[in-house]
C-alpha cells in the first residue's frame, strides 16, 4: 500500500461511470479511497452535494483537510491568477478557471510537503508548466485550439470557455471512445457546427455509437486528417476551431500538425 505525504483530489466528476460509478457519489466514495491516516488531504472544486463524503472521510481517518475557497483561494482577472491563503499570495499567469483550480491544490500541496521553494521558484516553475493537449493553442489567427475534454464536466467548462471569448463561428472536431457518455456531451453544443470523427483505435467511437439526434444533427468523417484539414481551411479570421472529445484524438492532431510544419 503507497502512503502518500499528501493526498489530492482535484475535483469529483462524471467519468469513467462503468468502473467506478454509477454515481457521483459513488465515484466520491472511491476517490475518498486516497485519503490516508494522519495524512493531510488537498480538495479543489468538490461539487457541494458529494463533499460531505470526503470530508466526512477524512475526519474518519484524523486527516486534515485544506479546501479550495476554505482555506486557500483562487481568483482569477483579465491579466492573472491570485492565491492566497492565510499566510502567503503568489500570482501566476491567467489560465482557464479550471487549471487555476488546479494550480491552487497544487501551491497548497506543495507547501504542506515543506519543500524548499521559496515563492519565486514556486511562481516561475507553475508559469513554466504547460500540458499538452489543456487548452493548447496550436494557430492564433485564424485561433485552434486543442483540448482533451471528455466527459460532461469538463466539456461544460470548456464550452463556457471558448463561448466567452469568440467573435466569429465556432467549429468543433469531435472524437470520443464510446465507453463515454456521449449523449450528455453532443448536447452540450448549441451554435457550433460540429464535425464528428475519430481515430484507428479499438475504443474510438464511430458513427453508430453517438445518439441518433447527433448522427443526424452533425457531419461525420472518418478520417480525422481530412476532416481537420477541410474545418481548418474554412476558417475566417474571427472563427475558432475546437479540437477535442478525447486526448487521444488530441494527440493525434497534435503530431499531424508537426509534421505539417516539417
Amino acid at each position: 500500500m503507497i502512503t502518500p505525504e499528501v493526498s489530492i483530489i482535484t475535483t469529483i466528476g462524471l467519468d469513467h461511470e462503468k468502473i467506478i460509478g454509477p454515481t457521483l457519489a459513488d465515484i466520491a466514495k472511491e476517490k475518498s479511497g486516497i485519503i490516508k491516516p494522519n495524512k493531510p488531504v488537498v480538495l479543489g472544486n468538490i461539487p457541494q452535494d458529494v463533499l460531505s463524503i470526503l470530508l466526512n472521510k477524512a475526519q474518519a481517518e484524523n486527516s486534515k483537510s485544506f479546501l479550495l475557497g476554505r482555506d486557500f483561494k483562487i481568483k482569477v482577472s483579465k491579466t492573472a491568477i491570485e492565491y492566497q491563503d492565510s499566510e502567503k499570495r503568489y500570482q501566476f499567469f491567467k489560465r482557464p478557471l479550471v487549471e487555476a483550480y488546479d494550480i491552487g491544490v497544487a501551491v497548497q500541496a506543495v507547501q504542506l510537503l515543506n519543500l524548499q521553494l521559496n515563492k519565486q521558484k514556486i511562481e516561475r516553475a507553475i508559469n513554466k508548466t504547460q500540458i499538452p493537449g489543456r487548452y493548447d493553442i496550436v494557430q492564433t489567427v485564424p485561433k485552434i485550439i486543442v483540448d482533451g475534454a471528455h466527459n460532461f464536466q469538463a466539456m461544460t467548462n470548456l464550452l463556457h470557455l471558448i463561448r466567452k471569448e469568440n467573435q466569429g463561428q465556432i467549429y468543433i472536431l469531435l472524437g470520443m471512445m464510446k465507453d463515454k457518455d456521449l449523449g450528455l456531451v453532443t448536447n452540450l453544443f448549441k451554435d457550433e457546427k460540429v464535425t464528428l470523427t475519430r481515430i484507428d483505435y479499438p475504443r474510438a467511437a464511430r458513427l453508430e455509437d453517438f445518439p441518433a439526434e447527433a448522427q443526424k444533427k452533425y457531419n461525420y468523417e472518418e478520417n480525422f486528417k481530412i476532416a481537420y484539414t477541410n474545418l481548418k481551411n474554412k476558417l475566417k479570421p474571427h472563427d475558432i476551431l475546437l479540437v477535442t472529445g478525447s486526448f487521444y484524438l488530441v494527440g493525434a492532431v497534435l503530431n499531424y500538425c508537426k509534421r505539417g510544419k516539417k
